[in-house]
């Protein structure tokens, strides 16, 4: 099932729970602010994470404010240029949904500007079918959010337990850009950082002995970490083969073959320029990847460690 994840910017979002749960029951989900502040900092931050933004006609600028607002329309101002601002990064759907009525039917320049076309009223059944609607209609045209239905078993495992969120966002990226076809830039490093996540999460479950750290770098010796996965001799690099390997190349030959394509081909791609990078390379590299992830996911599992 499809959910959508909705940054909703609104001073009366922690007691508007009829709005809460009327968009839950349209698969989507709203994450409040009560300010522009929090809110642009988690578009900054976040907004590839995001499906839509949907924004109050008037909420508070800070964190400290509380009771009345007092700053007219300054905070929607604010968030409106913080959109417009980030589309470079994404174009995401944005909408606003007013109780009052002054906002909904009265003239002001910053629609105009911004193109507002309609106000949708908290307090009409109609308007809330409609725009949940048009919310999940809007964001499916985001490839983005395409790619985060599509594989979100995948994304899932990008969590404290498994890889961690450090490098969810590149993920997202990788991802539109093997669907999408555009530029590969900067992908086979940005996957390489994955891999060592990946090595790194597998010596802190105790899967693998610290010794296949990089104490230069801080970060796992790729090569090495890999053959003792494997089972190989590491003995001549001063290190102890692994007694019970992680993956047996002659049980597991595909798992052992995905290590090794993602191994290789990051560390071409991360020095060659991206103009002699193939979309094709990536698509091989990005779902070998994909399938490690999920293989470690259920290893992690069968060991009772998540």
């Amino acid at each position: 099932m499809k959910r959508y994840k909705v940054l909703w910017l609104d001073d009366e979002c922690r007691t508007l729970e009829f709005l809460n749960e009327s968009a839950f029951l349209k698969d989507i989900d709203l994450i409040g602010f009560t300010n522009s502040y929090e809110g642009v900092k988690e578009l900054e931050s976040n907004l590839l994470q995001y499906d839509a933004v949907l924004l109050d006609g008037i909420f508070f600028e800070s964190e400290k404010e509380n009771g009345d607002v007092t700053s007219g329309d300054q905070a929607l101002v604010e968030v409106l240029y913080t959109i417009k601002n980030l589309v470079n990064t994404k174009k995401i759907p944005w909408f606003i949904l007013s109780g009052q009525s002054s906002f909904q039917k009265g003239e002001n320049p910053y629609l105009k500007k911004f193109q507002v076309n309609k106000v949708y009223d908290k307090n009409s059944p109609t308007d809330l079918e409609e725009l949940w609607q048009r919310i999940k209609d809007q964001a499916d045209k985001q490839v983005d959010t395409q790619v985060r239905h599509k594989y979100k078993e995948v994304l899932a495992c990008f969590s404290p337990e498994i890889l961690g969120d450090a490098n969810y966002d590149d993920f997202i990226e990788i991802l539109v850009k093997m669907e999408s076809g555009v530029e590969v830039g900067n992908c086979f490093n940005a996957l390489r950082r994955v891999l060592e996540d990946l090595l790194l999460s597998i010596i802190n479950y105790g899967l693998l002995s610290s010794d296949f750290m990089d104490k230069a770098k801080g970060t796992p010796n790729i090569t090495l970490s890999i053959r003792a996965i494997k089972g190989l001799e590491v003995d001549k690099y001063g290190l102890e083969k692994n007694p019970d390997p992680i993956v047996d190349p002659k049980k597991n030959g595909g798992i052992a073959s995905c290590f090794d394509v993602i191994s290789g081909f990051t560390n071409t791609g991360s020095h060659t320029s991206s103009s002699k990078l193939d979309h094709y390379v990536l698509q091989t590299v990005t779902n070998a990847f994909c399938s490690l992830i999920l293989w470690y996911e259920n290893l992690l599992k069968e060991k009772n460690y998540i």
